[in-house]
């Protein structure tokens, strides 16, 4: 799948991109919460956990993470806080204020009052400057970048490679499809340089049932990981309207996978994905299946195995074991 398909795709789905050019987070979260918006929440205990197991013991620097497509920094906020994204939304709804300077203020109290653990760094990563500039500001994020790798001529600085080698994990919930290997590449160049856990560098990521994964997980190949995309299925939100929900039903039976949305749901999913190198794959995908037993039905496809890319990026078929053709939704009091 190339740019054209990519962007083919996006054109079944409603578009949320207004609500990333303001100056504070309260469109956004509104448009979010309207349609049930969860992947956040559903993520976070997997980011919880690459988190865990990239710490040393020897280690006196914070973990850090690039979040990749980071908007106004919530990933960020909800791993450092424990909070929900429930919780997120509903401070910033209703008890801050819409004026920029005031609601950086606000937010920053909030953190600070709020804050769980501070092992960690969040290097957020996005195009749109408005976004970027709150997260900072407001310290959702440690440090932001401002680029659109997928405009040409556009390359990174060698501040911005700098930041990018400190950083242990890369953290990318729901941008896939949105951007492509043209911005995933030139970040996988200075990726992890000087990471130090255990399991070295490794990636973490949601991409939509919607947007094929083989060109991302080429990208990785050819930087020396290992790619998969594990039986790991992640609530996003519900469809805007009938026609949205039509359009993307439409969408994944053209690309051959009739089974990736039941007619019966109502919302849209992503699948995990996760990057390694080859010696540390293995720890990491069995970490995350563990994280999954514990969530949700919806989250799991049974006893599958990864689904692994050949170094060419081509899908190597991995047999199916145990596999439902439905995907109960068992809803739970979740914020997203």
């Amino acid at each position: 799948m190339n740019q054209s398909n990519y962007d083919e795709q996006n054109r079944v789905k409603a578009s949320f991109y207004a609500t990333y050019a303001a100056l504070t987070p309260h469109q956004y979260l509104h448009n979010m919460t309207a349609v049930d918006y969860r992947m956040a929440d559903y993520m976070n205990p997997f980011l919880t956990a690459v988190v865990d197991i990239s710490v040393s013991r020897f280690q006196q620097h914070p973990v850090r993470i690039l979040d990749l497509g980071c908007s106004y920094g919530v990933s960020g906020a909800l791993l450092k806080t424990g909070c929900s994204y429930q919780e997120l939304a509903k401070f910033f709804l209703h008890e801050t204020s819409l004026e920029y300077s005031s609601c950086v203020t606000e937010s920053k109290r909030w953190l600070e009052s709020h804050v769980a653990r501070e092992n960690v760094e969040v290097v957020g990563f996005d195009s749109s400057t408005e976004a970027v500039r709150f997260a900072t500001a407001s310290r959702m994020i440690d440090k932001g970048i401002t680029r659109n790798l997928e405009e040409n001529e556009s390359e990174l600085t060698e501040d911005e490679r700098s930041l990018i080698r400190q950083c242990d994990v890369l953290l990318s919930t729901g941008v896939i499809g949105y951007v492509t290997a043209k911005t995933v590449s030139p970040i996988l160049d200075a990726f992890g340089h000087d990471a130090r856990g255990p399991l070295g560098a490794v990636a973490i990521m949601s991409v939509l049932e919607l947007f094929d994964p083989e060109p991302i997980a080429a990208s990785f190949a050819e930087h020396g990981y290992r790619f998969g995309q594990l039986p790991i299925r992640i609530p996003q939100r519900r469809f805007a309207d009938t026609e949205e929900r039509e359009r993307v039903l439409e969408a994944l039976r053209d690309r051959g996978e009739p089974t990736a949305v039941q007619d019966p749901e109502d919302q849209m999913f992503a699948r995990l994905c996760v990057a390694a190198r080859p010696q540390s794959f293995e720890v990491l995908s069995k970490r995350m299946n563990e994280v999954a037993e514990a969530l949700p039905a919806e989250v799991r496809l049974g006893h599958q195995e990864p689904t692994t890319f050949s170094e060419s990026g081509r899908v190597r078929p991995r047999p199916l074991r145990g596999v439902s053709k439905t995907f109960p939704l068992n809803r739970p009091p979740s914020p997203r």
